[in-house]
């Protein structure tokens, strides 16, 4: 008999639908895949096969897969290095939720990154090592306080009555070059004499370090390899 030519249609790529409910029981680790999936993104895709792209090939698409297999076990402990390495921005925001859900859920997820900015909006707690030695173990918020200087930032309509009552009070004020006052002392404080004293604030605003900032300071005696930077400034 001759041939038409014709290939028959392929079969369909994806999954077959799940049996349960046809006498047959669904796997404990099929369950496990599934909810794996979910969590990244993947459910529609399962049946997708996954083609690794040469990173030499191309600047790569945000790819979720290895956060999906590390899910699979089902952890209490997670351990991601460079996460959002190849991730664009919205690969990078879906990883900071996806972290920020786990340790919601009661899990341990710990996180190495050399992204200062993105870590201060992601982690809540911070382990730094230096040449092998433990520099920091405290929270976020701790650690950036460390190397704040205490003081504020003020704007007023009436800055010569301000100084007068701050420096009244044993406060140091530093005029600003953009008009503002630079006051040594909390915020609650300068607070309390302006409503003391009917001073007209408009703005109190408090001058917080980077994570970057203060991590630079930390960690300044044990940089193995200093850099000197442009026009000659070094760290």
């Amino acid at each position: 008999m001759e041939g038409t030519g014709r290939r028959p249609p392929a079969a369909p790529s994806a999954r077959p639908p799940n049996p349960v409910g046809h006498g047959h029981r669904e796997r404990p680790e099929q369950r496990q895949c599934d909810r794996g999936g979910q969590g990244p993104g993947l459910g529609e895709d399962a049946g997708q096969r996954v083609v690794q792209q040469p990173a030499e090939a191309g600047e790569p698409a945000p790819c979720p897969q290895p956060h999906a297999a590390a899910l699979l076990g089902d952890p209490a402990v997670l351990v991601l290095d460079e996460p959002v390495n190849g991730l664009d921005p919205e690969g990078i925001l879906w990883l900071r939720h996806f972290v920020r859900d786990l340790a919601v859920q009661g899990r341990t997820v710990f996180v190495s990154s050399h992204l200062m900015s993105e870590a201060a909006l992601t982690v809540d707690h911070l382990v730094i090592i230096g040449r092998g030695r433990l520099l920091a173990d405290t929270g976020m918020t701790a650690f950036i306080d460390r190397y704040t200087e205490v003081g504020v930032r003020v704007r007023t309509p009436e800055p010569r009555r301000l100084r007068d009552v701050l420096a009244g009070a044993g406060i140091a004020v530093t005029d600003c070059s953009d008009g503002s006052l630079k006051v040594t002392a909390a915020a609650e404080r300068i607070g309390e004499l302006v409503a003391a004293h009917a001073v007209t604030v408009h703005q109190v605003t408090r001058k917080t370090v980077s994570l970057e900032e203060a991590f630079m300071r930390l960690t300044a005696d044990a940089v193995e390899y200093r850099a000197e930077l442009p026009g000659g400034v070094r760290r």
